[in-house]
């Protein structure tokens, strides 16, 4: 049975075909004007899932944090360390620069104390050792003293410890002996005892009776002799000066003169300080002196005379003023 073409309703239109292919034409155009995606190759996919697994994954990364944690954890511990060191060092050095002067002090204290116990060491063996003990008085330095003599007076320093040697005895015994000028004590360990002596040296005569007494320098008589000695000038000077001012001025003089002259002299005078006169005894020429004062200046003026004025010449000459010389 044919169903009746009537319209399904009545106000619907009729569709016809060619509004249905108007619809489709509609949706593709509609599709056309869309943005197409573009399709995902496999290819272009595959480098993504490469670099996909080439990213660290979360346990990677918690890792690597981990270790520069680390690394900067030891890197602070050296660190501390290094500045620790640093400061001791600091501190040591500091230490040292302010305890240097008790450094210094105890040093010279420790010092004196070894000098001390070196000391005491000495005098302990010096003095109760048997090895430091006297036994040998050499006596130096004489022609006219008897060394026999003195250290016969000094048998008592015998055994005596060296250190302890009586040194005001031996000065005693020493100056007991008038021929001697000066004298020193030498100690030679370990057990000699050694005494210099210096004698006194005769320098004038002068008479005195039958006889001729040499005299040194102080007017100590050296020597007595019977016969004139003729190497030594003959002094003339008051009694009353025999050891006073003029005899002085006049030693002092004979002393100033250079050798050549000195050696000439066979006699000296002096009745005052001021009124020396000697005598050439190879010539017999006598020189009027003066005081002692300005003995340099003297002496060269009367070079100058006798060079001027030789013997035969010249009997006298007067140097007593340095300003105004006098040949007669």
């Amino acid at each position: 049975m044919k169903r009746p073409d009537f319209p399904l309703t009545p106000s619907s239109p009729e569709r016809r075909p060619a509004d249905v292919t108007s619809l489709s034409s509609r949706r593709e155009d509609a599709e056309s004007t869309r943005p197409k995606r573009a399709k995902e190759s496999p290819q272009k996919s595959r480098p993504a899932r490469k670099a996909e697994k080439q990213s660290p994954t979360r346990k990677t990364r918690e890792t690597g944090v981990a270790r520069r944690q680390r690394e900067e954890a030891a890197d602070a511990r050296m660190a501390l360390r290094e500045a620790k060191k640093a400061r001791k060092a600091f501190e040591r050095n500091e230490v040292r620069r302010f305890t240097a002067r008790v450094r210094r002090r105890r040093q010279a204290w420790a010092a004196a104390l070894v000098s001390l116990l070196a000391v005491g060491v000495f005098v302990v063996v010096g003095v109760f050792s048997p090895v430091m003990r006297v036994q040998t008085i050499t006596v130096t330095g004489t022609t006219r003293v008897d060394p026999a003599a003195i250290s016969g007076q000094l048998t008592d320093q015998i055994g005596q410890p060296l250190p302890l040697v009586d040194i005001g005895r031996i000065e005693e015994v020493l100056r007991r002996q008038t021929l001697i000028e000066s004298y020193s004590i030498e100690s030679r360990p370990p057990n000699g005892l050694i005494l210099h002596v210096v004698e006194r040296q005769p320098i004038v005569y002068i008479p005195v009776g039958t006889k001729f007494e040499l005299i040194d320098a102080a007017g100590v008589t050296i020597e007595s002799r019977p016969e004139n000695p003729g190497d030594y000038p003959l002094i003339r000077v008051p009694k009353d000066e025999a050891k006073g001012v003029a005899y002085a001025s006049a030693i002092e003089v004979l002393q100033s003169l250079p050798a050549d002259l000195r050696s000439r002299i066979s006699e000296i005078s002096a009745s005052t300080a001021d009124d020396v006169t000697y005598v050439f005894g190879d010539t017999g020429q006598r020189v009027f002196w003066g005081s002692s004062d300005d003995a340099a200046l003297k002496v060269r003026a009367l070079s100058g005379l006798l060079a001027n004025w030789p013997p035969g010449t010249a009997n006298e000459y007067d140097v007593s003023s340095k300003d105004n010389v006098v040949v007669r």
